[in-house]
């Protein structure tokens, strides 16, 4: 018995069955494997959707491209189930191309699975309900079996004659939020905490961050986690930073702090400020600083901008040319050689250049619409 064996014998789903079998019975043995067969089974399903809604597809469109169109998401009408289909194809697309793909991950990319199928089959009437996700279901060791090898996708006739009346609405989620987590109650089987940190791997691996595993550590050139913060206005003086991102040089390129999904980032940005000041206070640098609640991000990139909200971390070279702007001195030398321009209006022209640049590269040169983005004089410059 496995936990995908609720579809095993439905009508017309013989092949998604397969693909999440395989992403089961490989989770503990072969993570990549697992992570692999995880989209594949993704990719089935959402080409289904497409089927049976009759959404336009256009021709040799990318599984982001077909996820990401505004019907679809308007279909599945649900932030956390688009959080996890995206964990889904990101962890088989890591996994496509070499990346290390952990036990963990693939457990959590095979929980988000049977999450988002169930609600998806519940939805185009082809399962009433489906049973909680059982862990001890999945086996210790890899199963000696033949693996499907076809990429063969639904076929559009069988998949409306199956499910002729299908719900029209906007799917609605049984699920469990990631604001509490996944499995509630006292058998929850990834902690809240814990779902949130893989969010925030799976980003920082995206942006070409290795990531430490050892805690406390701090290590040149790497994501290190918990890392040990002096100078804090605790009893003990000392802090624990969620992720600190160091440079080749070992100095600090930025720091992430991490807060509570049912919590806005906002929450988390007082305290990454904290580390970061501690940090400079120890480096001698100013690290970037990012407050998340595990899906959305914003940064201060200590360039004196606002904190924005941001898609993605930044990588370590993005992460340095920031840095090296921050060192970035002001045009003082507004002298211009005479024997290159020395007639009185094209003085007057290159002094003109200096002053925009200089007013250009400047935080204050954008305006937000609040006053921000005034200079001394009161004049605005976007």
């Amino acid at each position: 018995m496995r936990n995908f064996d609720f579809i095993r014998n439905e009508a017309g789903l013989k092949t998604l069955w397969e693909y999440c079998n395989e992403a089961e019975i490989n989770q503990t043995g072969d993570p990549a494997k697992s992570a692999l067969y995880g989209r594949m089974a993704l990719e089935w399903i959402v080409q289904a959707i497409y089927y049976l809604k009759g959404f336009e597809k256009p021709e040799h469109a990318s599984l982001f491209e077909l996820v990401t169109n505004e019907q679809f998401t308007n279909y599945i009408n649900s932030d956390d189930l688009l959080r996890r289909l995206h964990y889904i194809r990101k962890a088989g697309n890591n996994a496509a191309h070499g990346m290390k793909i952990t036990g963990r991950e693939a457990f959590f990319s095979l929980l988000n699975l049977y999450e988002f199928v169930g609600s998806v089959l519940i939805q185009i009437g082809a399962i009433e309900s489906f049973p909680r996700f059982r862990k001890e279901l999945i086996p210790k060791k890899p199963e000696v079996h033949i693996a499907p090898t076809s990429d063969e996708l639904p076929d559009a006739e069988t998949i409306k004659a199956e499910y002729p009346h299908q719900n029209s609405e906007p799917l609605v989620t049984s699920s469990t939020p990631f604001s509490t987590c996944i499995g509630a109650g006292d058998k929850a089987l990834i902690s809240e905490a814990e779902t949130r940190r893989l969010f925030i791997d799976q980003m920082l691996r995206e942006a070409g961050w290795d990531i430490s595993e050892t805690r406390h550590a701090i290590v040149a050139g790497k994501a290190c986690i918990e890392t040990e913060v002096s100078g804090m206005p605790t009893p003990s003086g000392k802090g624990y930073a969620d992720y600190v991102l160091f440079g080749d040089d070992g100095k600090p390129l930025a720091v992430v702090e991490a807060k509570k999904a049912s919590r806005s980032e906002d929450d988390g940005r007082q305290q990454a400020e904290l580390y970061a000041q501690s940090l400079e206070r120890t480096y001698g640098v100013k690290p970037v600083i990012y407050f998340t609640n595990g899906f959305t991000v914003k940064v201060i990139d200590q360039l004196g901008y606002p904190a924005r909200t941001i898609m993605s971390f930044h990588s370590k070279a993005d992460l340095q040319l920031l840095h090296q702007r921050q060192t970035r001195k002001a045009i003082q030398d507004f002298a211009v050689n005479k024997d290159i321009a020395g007639r009185e209006y094209q003085i007057k022209a290159v002094k003109a250049v200096l002053r925009a640049t200089e007013q250009a590269a400047s935080p204050l040169a954008y305006c937000h619409g609040d006053g921000y983005g005034k200079d001394a004089r009161g004049y605005c410059h976007c």
